[in-house]
């Protein structure tokens, strides 16, 4: 079985969390995301998440509860992506749980820690648009504390970094990185990135 990190202060201060309703289901989000494979995706068919999650101690909840109230909730607010896959098997992704410390590192995926196919990323990018989120899965970090009125990448309102701390450091990249950030970050033109941060 899975083992993965719950990041509580993620969890109590999450404004998505904060919109589900009914209010009961917010806990069952910390319930389930053990289900997570090694990138983030698990299996979405309700019987089977009941027997993993709710069948030993959980009686109050049925599977009737699963397809038609926590999964929907989860996913009207942003939190779980779903689609079919092959064979028509319903798959599941947590937005956001690719965030640094959450899932196995790499190396370990398809090795040590089993992986479940990679979500489609054009569904994926659909999704959070339909749901007023804009970037895709792993392209920003930060504590969302800065300030400024861009919307989009090459808006004219938005603030321009200011990178002056590293003038005349020269940004180095290993094959290896580029190998990694490609993976993480298919939709990025990292030599154009790279430039920007070495010039």
């Amino acid at each position: 079985m899975p083992k993965r990190v719950i990041h509580g202060e993620g969890i109590w201060r999450s404004d998505k969390l904060a919109r589900v309703e009914p209010p009961w289901v917010r806990a069952e989000y910390a319930n389930l995301i053990p289900l997570a494979l090694a990138n983030g995706v698990f299996e979405s068919n309700p019987r089977r998440i009941w027997s993993e999650v709710y069948s030993y101690n959980r009686n109050d909840i049925s599977v009737q509860d699963v397809e038609t109230v926590i999964l929907p909730a989860l996913v009207k607010v942003g939190l779980l992506f779903c689609w079919k896959g092959e064979a028509g098997k319903g798959w599941g992704y947590w937005i956001g749980i690719e965030k640094p410390g959450r899932l196995p590192g790499k190396s370990r995926r398809g090795r040590n820690e089993a992986v479940g196919p990679k979500p489609p990323i054009e569904q994926l990018r659909k999704f959070m648009e339909s749901i007023g989120i804009q970037k895709l899965l792993g392209s920003g970090s930060g504590s969302g504390t800065g300030s400024g009125t861009g919307t989009g990448k090459g808006d004219a309102q938005a603030p321009a970094p200011s990178p002056s701390a590293y003038k005349g450091i020269h940004l180095k990249i290993s094959q290896r990185q580029d190998k990694i950030l490609a993976e993480a970050f298919p939709w990025v033109d990292r030599q154009q990135e790279y430039h920007k941060m070495d010039s």
